[in-house]
C-alpha cells in the first residue's frame, strides 16, 4: 500500500511539474508574440516595473515584528516584500544588454518573471483586501520573516511544511493502519499541504518561492544561512 500511494504522489508531483513547464513555454509564446510586433520599440524587450516606494532595510526591521501584531500588520508586511522583489527583479531584467534579452535564456528569463508577476496576483489582492486565510498568512509571514534576517535555510524549511506539509502520508489518505486514527478530523491545518489545496494557491505558493530565492540572490549572506540553487 506504501509503495502505491508513493507512486500516485509522484506521478501527481510529475504531473504539476509539467504544467508549470507547459503554462512558462505558453508565456514564452506570448512574450515572443508581443516582441515580434513591437520588434522596433527598446521598451518591447522591457518589463513592466510598478515602484513600490519600499526600501529593503525599512521593511527588515517592520519583519522583526511579523506575527506579534495582528493579522493586518503581517499582510502589509509581507505585501511589501513582494512587491520590492518584484520591482528589483524587473529592474535587474531591465539593465541587460539587447543581445541578452534576445537571447533564448533571456527570454525565458524574462517569461519567468512574468509568469511570478501573473501567478502572486491573487495572492497580492487577498494581502490587500485584507482577506488571506489566516493559516497560510502565518506560514508566509515566518517564511518572510526568516528571509529578512537573511536566514534562508530556515526560510527554505518553513516554505516546505508550508509547500509540502507535515503529513506522514499523502493527501487523501487519512488512515494509517487497519483502523481509523481517533480524532482523525481534528489534525492539524498545517499537517495539509496547502500547496496541494487548490490550483491558484499551488500557482501563487509557487511563484511565492521565486521571490524568497531571488531575495537570496540580491541580498546574500554566509554559505551556512544559504540555500544552494540555479535558477528563479
Amino acid at each position: 500500500m506504501r509503495y502505491y500511494f508513493g507512486r500516485r504522489h509522484s506521478q501527481k508531483s510529475v504531473t504539476r511539474t509539467n504544467l508549470i513547464l507547459s503554462a512558462l513555454k505558453s508565456t514564452i509564446c506570448k512574450y515572443n508574440s508581443n516582441l515580434a510586433k513591437n520588434s522596433t520599440s527598446q521598451e518591447a524587450l522591457n518589463v513592466k516595473v510598478k515602484q513600490s516606494g519600499v526600501i529593503f532595510d525599512n521593511i527588515a526591521k517592520e519583519g522583526f515584528e511579523l506575527t506579534k501584531h495582528d493579522n493586518q500588520y503581517d499582510m502589509n508586511v509581507i505585501l511589501k516584500f513582494c512587491q520590492l522583489m518584484l520591482e528589483l527583479w524587473g529592474e535587474e531584467l531591465n539593465k541587460r544588454n539587447v543581445d541578452v534579452k534576445k537571447s533564448q535564456h533571456g527570454r525565458l528569463e524574462t517569461a519567468r518573471y512574468l509568469q511570478t508577476v501573473e501567478y502572486l496576483r491573487p495572492m497580492m489582492r487577498q494581502l490587500k483586501a485584507g482577506s488571506m486565510e489566516e493559516d497560510i498568512l502565518d506560514s508566509l509571514g515566518n517564511v518572510v520573516f526568516w528571509a529578512l534576517k537573511k536566514e534562508y535555510v530556515k526560510a527554505s524549511d518553513t516554505y516546505l511544511q508550508m509547500a509540502i506539509g507535515n503529513a506522514p502520508w499523502p493527501i487523501g489518505v487519512t488512515m494509517h493502519g487497519i483502523h481509523a486514527r481517533p480524532g482523525k478530523d481534528k489534525l492539524a491545518t498545517k499537517s495539509i499541504a496547502h500547496v496541494l489545496n487548490d490550483e491558484e494557491q499551488r500557482k501563487y505558493i509557487q511563484a511565492f518561492k521565486r521571490l524568497i530565492t531571488f531575495c537570496q540572490k540580491l541580498y546574500p549572506t554566509v554559505p551556512s544561512k544559504s540555500v544552494e540553487y540555479n535558477a528563479l
